[in-house]
């Protein structure tokens, strides 16, 4: 009964993504908008599971620094923002070449291409913030197309829907199976690769134990491990949603690292470089995501309540803490 009813299910989420996938592009962009916060709204109201970890993340997280009132309004605002993001990435079919810099507002982007002048290639590196959905469509736009990892869905009839919307500006998608040695090869064949790196992460899967807002966190090391195979340096991307409908999508220096720094420490920098974003815009974070899915047996403060202990993630923790910590961020000319 339990496999009739996801296959159901299944059937219902991918004829619902057929028809957003259709009818989202031909909204007006205002339209778009409405319909991107009115869904939000629902979608706050009726993810029971989701909401729930968003408040408790949000209250161990940042709860010194924002009042129960400030944190149940940047959980729901969370909600809203990605509706607004599912929704722009299919209505993103509508901009072109021609006209996207109406809708997208590049700066830093010649920190970029001072990379793939160098280096004939680039890793960028983005977190669940903002318009995120639009930050890898600015670069390809911008002439920059690069290979990127997409998570797989449990209901993989969704997979070619959301690979035609992200591939629209030039990029190519490659699933989890063997993404770092399809990766590896993208950067050293003069292109580029770009990655969520705040993505949560099962223990099976390689990752390293880094401090994220004083807990920590199971996270993917997937751009350490190619920027130490390539040397290439890592170029974050950060964006910020407006009101009439447009972003700001910006690239900001590129971090590379001394030769012989862990991919334990580079994780943690580059976790570090992106947290006080996290911090300034909260309603922008994706909240919903269960981050801190693994606890220390011997926690020393408290985690959400959906944290459980593994032997496993002990073990990565003590590797962490043996891990030789180097000066380990240097400017890139």
């Amino acid at each position: 009964m339990k496999h009739s009813w996801k296959q159901v299910r299944y059937r219902l989420e991918y004829f619902a993504c057929r028809l957003l996938a259709g009818l989202i592009p031909r909204l007006p962009r205002r339209a778009c908008l409405s319909l991107a916060h009115l869904l939000g709204l629902l979608y706050y109201r009726l993810d029971g599971k989701g909401r729930a970890a968003a408040r408790e993340n949000l209250r161990l997280a940042l709860g010194d620094t924002l009042d129960a009132t400030a944190r149940e309004r940047a959980a729901r605002a969370s909600f809203l923002n990605f509706s607004r993001a599912m929704l722009d990435l299919f209505w993103a079919r509508k901009i072109t070449r021609e006209n996207f810099r109406k809708y997208l507002h590049p700066q830093g982007f010649e920190h970029a291409k001072q990379v793939l002048a160098q280096h004939k290639s680039v890793i960028f590196v983005v977190i669940h913030h903002g318009a995120y959905e639009w930050l890898s469509l600015t670069a390809g736009f911008l002439g920059i197309p690069v290979s990127i990892v997409m998570l797989d869905f449990k209901n993989s009839s969704l997979d070619n829907i959301f690979r035609r919307a992200r591939e629209h500006s030039g990029h190519h998608l490659i699933g989890q199976h063997q993404s770092m040695l399809k990766l590896l090869r993208a950067v050293r064949q003069r292109g580029g690769a770009g990655m969520l790196i705040d993505s949560p992460l099962r223990l099976h899967l390689p990752g390293a134990a880094i401090d994220a807002f004083g807990m920590k966190m199971h996270a993917t090391m997937l751009h350490a491990l190619l920027h130490t195979r390539t040397g290439v340096p890592m170029v974050p991307l950060t964006s910020v949603p407006h009101p009439d409908g447009s972003c700001t999508v910006t690239a900001h220096p590129p971090l590379a690292f001394l030769p012989g720094t862990s991919h334990q420490e580079i994780t943690q920098r580059i976790w570090d470089f992106f947290e006080p974003f996290i911090r300034d815009r909260p309603d922008l974070w994706l909240w919903s995501y269960r981050y801190w899915r693994y606890k220390p047996k011997r926690a020393t403060r408290e985690y959400p309540f959906y944290a459980a202990t593994d032997k496993r993630f002990d073990q990565a923790i003590a590797a962490a803490q043996t891990s030789p910590t180097t000066e380990a961020q240097k400017p890139v000319g």
